[in-house]
């Protein structure tokens, strides 16, 4: 690749963000596109000398630190301690019944958190790296292109590009919902580690569900269809309101059951899927029964200590 190719393929304003994915673990994620200049990129640099490489780690891959080297001396002039920095602490943040919580991050970055949610928060000098282990949160990320911000999430990925946005985590399924600016959602396939994966940029009011599969034992990655819907309604379990735009049943008594003093219980597992629509008060179990069309179906069990209410 000659210097005008190089040029001819630069990445722009991206191109920091880009390679600093490139270099970590969120490589995987990237678009085959971005992944391809960037490799473009690495192959054109071979042609310049470089420092000694250092003997891999067990397991590692020599080009790759070969070709992290050259582009961290080439765009960063940084020293080659930085190819093996000191992992970063991970901070946790829970919430119990009925509990919300908000948690300002030191980039001013803000996550809200929903009733029996847990996220692990990884911060490094070169990436943002938030694990929502369970329940549902609110991201306003402070958007900084040199230092990704991302959210996994059932075996799936969201990268920040400037936004605000919704994710909410079950078993093996996440749902992503934009409420102000964008994301790039992206999810691997299980059964081909090298391949491109899926991925998929969305706006304001889009919403994706992404998981797993199983096929006959093998985890399989997948993506649905990007819906629009209304961006407000997304946040409202932050104004103490639930608004189902079609969720499983059994999900949105999940749902209620981390915010309600008294538990319902399904009694009909052959409605598990049945999808529900509507808004209701986050603990008004009386008010999802109102939502389904065989009430019955549903048991509603008083737990007398169970007395919390939202706060």
């Amino acid at each position: 690749m000659t210097g005008n190719d190089a040029r001819k393929h630069e990445l722009g304003e991206r191109a920091e963000m880009v390679f600093a994915q490139y270099l970590t673990d969120q490589g995987k994620w990237l678009h085959s596109a971005d992944r391809a200049e960037a490799e473009r990129f690495v192959d054109f640099l071979q042609q310049f000398d470089r420092p000694e490489e250092r003997a891999p780690r067990r397991g590692g891959n020599r080009r790759m630190i070969a070709a992290a080297a050259a582009i961290l001396a080439a765009v960063g002039g940084m020293t080659g301690w930085m190819l093996r920095p000191a992992a970063p602490d991970v901070a946790s943040y829970a919430t119990g019944h009925a509990e919300r919580r908000a948690i300002r991050l030191d980039d001013g970055s803000i996550i809200e958190l929903a009733a029996e949610s847990k996220v692990d928060v990884r911060y490094s000098a070169r990436q943002r790296e938030v694990f929502l282990r369970s329940g549902e949160a609110l991201f306003t990320v402070t958007h900084n292109g040199s230092r990704p911000f991302s959210v996994a999430a059932a075996d799936g990925r969201i990268v920040d590009i400037g936004t605000k946005f919704d994710v909410r985590v079950g078993k093996d399924e996440a749902q992503v919902t934009v409420v102000e600016g964008q994301v790039r959602v992206g999810v691997s396939h299980r059964t081909q580690p090298e391949g491109d994966g899926i991925f998929r940029d969305l706006g304001r009011g889009q919403r994706v569900n992404f998981g797993v599969r199983r096929d006959r034992g093998v985890a399989i990655a997948y993506m649905g269809e990007t819906r629009q819907v209304d961006a407000d309604d997304a946040q409202a379990w932050t104004r103490g309101k639930l608004f189902f735009d079609g969720e499983p049943l059994e999900r949105a008594i999940a749902i209620v059951n981390s915010y309600a003093a008294d538990q319902l219980v399904l009694k009909e597992p052959k409605l598990r899927n049945m999808p529900v629509f509507g808004m209701l008060d986050q603990s008004d179990v009386q008010g999802l029964l109102s939502l389904v069309n065989d009430p019955q179906a549903i048991e509603v069990r008083r737990h007398p200590g169970n007395s919390a209410t939202p706060r």
